[in-house]
């Protein structure tokens, strides 16, 4: 082959990978017309040299990212020693790119922030937008969304100043993509169908076709099947006709999950299954244990406990392996659940552990992210305010122009301002519009904020509770209420991630909650819970997390100080207007009394009330629905403490 072939053969080879920046060194070295700072020429053998160290970097980067990242340290070294800016920008990109496959991400982001200023130092606009999307989906795999958001938004400045259509589709579907991870669905699917409008202008199909896959994912998340998948099936022609096998597992899973919400388990079994195999074949074990899990999920569901401990156990020993901390919790929550079933409650107990861990992790993770998230939409509004006002400011010029016109030519410059005015308006009315928006999902993204704050408190009070029970009960009690536990814990965990419960699922929480705590207390109270006939259970929602919080009050600052006389606990569900009540009435020692026994060096402050008050105002200002919330102290006819009834009032259309 000859030395122009060899070179031709390099530069599509190149294209195929979508390394566009790579092909524009390439063209430009070989017929030696890239020149340094100084205006001194490069030769034409140094500039082939680095173009081909580049070229077996980015091709190692998936299957030797340790090869890849020696090569582009070679060729950043080189291009340093002849002052080849273009190719020191371009070899520390590869560089950094290496540098997070292989997990090492303060590295990758050194070797991008160097693109960054080496590019900005030498006006070199292409490199500087390709080194901030590598910044970019560096911080995206850290988690830091916000800052991915950022870059890329910068990013994208730049490639619409250069007109560069394929870096513009490329950052909105990494915008979409941050977008996504975050839960802004609607927000994503704009980005994604504007990645989509430009990659159909560049006639690629592959990238189109996994557009559509985010997209349906994005509906799943909204609860829009049937949208998702139309979308699917769209994606799943097009790799058909492209004869593309590369993207089908991605496919096959999001279809997987949507068939599994839709009920229809032989079909997400299917599904499923193949996109198992099709991960193997890319070797993507993140999405090998995502679908181990999710076909243990099935089978668990249907208490074929023995098929889901399989699949459990395969997907908790990859999670392990990738330190996937939601995976492991996922699959030994799970798997103690199952081993308890069993009475295998050493193994029980073990995962159980996993899991609590796991969990301690994830609630921190899920806090920092709650305060990323609300930075980020405060940032997203920032973007799109900034180019509404860009729009602005190119109306008023026209309008400017138009006035030096209108003494010329009156009647049609008058009509061409009334135009600009009525443009300029609306753009007005979007802008107010976003920011709104915003607003509502600030308010909503404080919402998890108090959630995130609200399980830990609960869980550290059901692990006293288990705390006491082993210390002073027997063996067969104690290991009869870990079971119970794991139960409450996984409804606990699967009520917690929602925003609403339905009645019934809250009546069934509580019925398992009280029947704990009065084992712990060895009966020393009885409740009991009611609602009105008249009220579908099924079809109510009420907030998470609300009505355990003043149970919990009731049993362990009231009820078990009685000393004379049995306690009493009745929670009672009943309409009244068009409200939900629920009065959660006992006979204990009343709030007064409580206080008095607590121990003055206690350092233990309850938050479980003043959180509910915080989530049942936050709620009414999202939902512009009033929630009342009730405590009363009531006493008998000497005046005494009769104990306390608390009256939540939900309202029922919203």
């Amino acid at each position: 082959m000859s030395s122009t072939q060899i070179k031709r053969s390099m530069i599509f080879q190149l294209i195929k990978r979508d390394n566009l920046i790579t092909v524009f060194f390439i063209l430009f070295s070989i017929f030696g017309i890239i020149s340094n700072t100084n205006g001194q020429s490069y030769t034409r053998e140094d500039s082939e040299k680095v173009a081909g160290l580049i070229q077996m970097a980015s091709d190692s980067i998936r299957s030797n990212p340790n090869k890849s990242l020696l090569l582009s340290e070679e060729a950043v070294q080189i291009s340093r020693d002849v002052n080849y800016v273009q190719g020191i920008a371009l070899g520390l990109n590869v560089a950094g790119t290496a540098s997070r496959e292989l997990g090492h991400i303060n590295k990758a982001l050194t070797y991008f922030q160097d693109a960054i200023k080496v590019s900005e130092q030498n006006d070199f606009k292409k490199g500087e937008a390709d080194a901030l999307n590598g910044l970019s989906r560096t911080y995206g795999e850290s988690g830091d969304y916000q800052k991915a958001i950022e870059n890329h938004t910068l990013s994208l400045k730049i490639q619409e100043s250069m007109h560069d259509t394929a870096g513009m589709a490329e950052s909105y579907n990494d915008i979409a993509t941050s977008l996504t991870n975050m839960q802004f669905y609607d927000e994503a699917n704009k980005y994604y169908f504007m990645a989509i409008a430009l990659y159909k202008t560049l006639h690629n199909p592959l990238n189109v076709a996994v557009k559509y896959s985010n997209i349906a994912s994005d509906y799943i998340g909204e609860k829009k099947y049937q949208l998702a998948f139309n979308y699917l099936y769209q994606s799943i022609r097009i790799c058909d006709s492209l004869h593309d096998n590369s993207n089908l597992y991605s496919i096959f899973y999001t279809l997987g999950i949507c068939y599994d919400k839709v009920g229809r388990e032989d079909s997400a079994l299917n599904y499923y299954t193949k996109a198992f195999n099709a991960s193997k074949q890319v070797d993507n074990v993140a999405s090998e244990v995502s679908i181990l899990n999710n076909i243990g999920d099935i089978y668990f569901n249907h208490n074929r406990y023995d098929d889901a401990e399989k699949y459990y156990k395969d997907g908790f020993t990859l999670a392990s392996k990738i330190s996937s901390i939601g995976a492991i919790r996922h699959a030994s929550l799970n798997l103690s659940y199952i081993y308890a079933q069993k009475n295998d409650f050493k193994d029980a107990y073990q995962y159980h552990l996993q899991a609590s861990t796991a969990t301690d992790s994830l609630m921190n993770d899920e806090k920092i992210k709650a305060s990323a998230e609300l930075k980020t939409a405060e940032l997203i509004t920032k973007f799109e305010t900034s180019v509404a006002e860009e729009k602005n400011q190119v109306l008023q010029r026209e309008n400017d122009l138009q006035k030096l016109r209108l003494r010329q030519k009156n009647s049609l410059m008058a009509g061409t301002a009334v135009l600009a005015v009525l443009l300029i308006f609306f753009s007005f009315i979007l802008i107010r519009q976003n920011k709104l928006s915003t607003r509502q999902k600030s308010l909503e993204l404080e919402q998890k904020q108090l959630r995130a704050q609200m399980k830990p408190h609960f869980i550290f009070n059901c692990l006293n509770s288990i705390q006491h029970f082993m210390a002073h009960n027997d063996i067969i009690n104690a290991n009869k209420y870990l079971t119970e536990f794991s139960t409450l814990m996984r409804k606990t965990l699967d009520n917690s991630s929602g925003s609403t419960i339905s009645l019934q699922n809250e009546m069934d929480y509580l019925e398992n909650y009280l029947q704990l705590e009065s084992m712990r207390f060895e009966n020393t109270f009885s409740y009991e819970l009611s609602c009105d006939t008249d009220i579908d259970t099924n079809a109510v929602e009420i907030p998470t997390m609300i009505i355990q919080t003043f149970a919990e009050n009731s049993i362990n600052h009231g009820l078990q100080y009685l000393k004379n006389k049995a306690g009493k606990l009745k929670i009672d569900f009943y309409k009244e207007d068009k409200n939900l009540v629920c009065e959660i009435d006992d006979n204990g020692i009343g709030r007064e009394q409580s206080q008095k026994l607590r121990s003055p060096f206690s350092k233990h402050q309850s938050r479980g009330m003043e959180l509910t008050q915080q989530r049942l105002a936050l709620i009414g200002k999202t939902n512009r629905a009033h929630y009342k919330l009730e405590v009363i102290d009531k006493v008998n006819e000497q005046q005494e403490s009769d104990g306390t009834k608390v009256i939540i009032q939900f309202p029922l259309e919203i």
